[in-house]
């Protein structure tokens, strides 16, 4: 993993998805025009920020990086992933179809899920050319969209031995603070996941969602070594935005096929 400073912006990149031929781009909070809790590279429209200071954020973010069109959905927190290979390249109109996930065959086309806390998920096909981009928060996490995203790949005859990603900052298990209902919902999802995944503090529980992501790709036949981690978290670092940490904008996870 690297990270990398290029006019105003600061991100992290995957060596193992460069050298597989996909460009991959985890953005920081830096290098836009948004300013207050936004400050300044918020890429949501749908957090409060000025709609102009989001369009010029996403200008400034496709000059850089040299992509003409960068495509996200409406994530909802669910398990849908949205096939962009049935649908025009509209961004404004995917923009508010309902997804966590983008799949992709297309190349040279940007998809990226907007984040804050939940993390980005990066998986690419390498024989095959297959790009997915999940948001796994831990609503999404129980809703499957980990497991959809890795079977959308296969049911387009990718092969799961030749997958590399991976794993974006997020919110790590000291600042996850989450109720025993949550926990409840993990066990009763994941009912061989085992306890090694959440602590007890006092009445509260802390959630060790990056942990449970990384478990699920290893049970759907994605192992370690196929997986990448930046191992940053969200809420800890003031360079990303994060929900807990009071820091309002959405950061990008994006990647597009050479």
């Amino acid at each position: 993993m690297i990270r990398v400073e290029k006019e105003g912006l600061v991100f992290y990149q995957s060596e193992n998805l460069l050298e597989a031929g996909v460009e991959n781009y985890f953005l920081t909070r830096s290098g836009g025009v948004s300013e207050g809790a936004f400050e300044s590279m918020n890429l949501s429209y749908r957090v409060g920020d000025e709609p102009e200071r989001v369009r010029k954020n996403y200008e400034k973010l496709k000059k850089v990086l040299g992509i003409s069109e960068i495509i996200t959905a409406h994530q909802v927190h669910g398990g849908k992933v949205l096939d962009l290979d049935r649908e025009e390249i509209e961004p404004e109109v995917l923009r508010n179809k309902e997804a966590d996930a983008i799949i992709t065959r297309r190349r040279g086309i940007g998809i990226g899920v907007l984040v804050a806390d939940c993390f980005p998920v990066i998986l690419a096909e390498r024989q095959k050319r297959i790009l997915v981009v999940a948001h796994a928060g831990r609503r999404g996490v129980l809703a499957g969209v980990v497991e959809n995203s890795v079977r959308a790949v296969q049911e387009r005859g990718g092969d799961k031995a030749e997958i590399v990603g991976v794993v974006g900052a997020g919110i790590c298990q000291r600042c996850y603070s989450v109720d025993e209902e949550v926990v409840k919902g993990f066990q009763d999802i994941f009912p061989d996941m085992g306890r090694g995944f959440w602590s007890r503090n006092g009445e509260r529980y802390q959630l060790d969602l990056r942990s449970a992501v990384l478990w699920i790709l290893k049970r759907m036949g994605i192992l370690d070594f196929q997986i990448e981690k930046i191992g940053l978290c969200s809420c800890c670092e003031q360079e990303f935005f994060s929900h807990r940490g009071g820091r309002g904008g959405r950061q990008i996870g994006l990647a597009w096929l050479r």
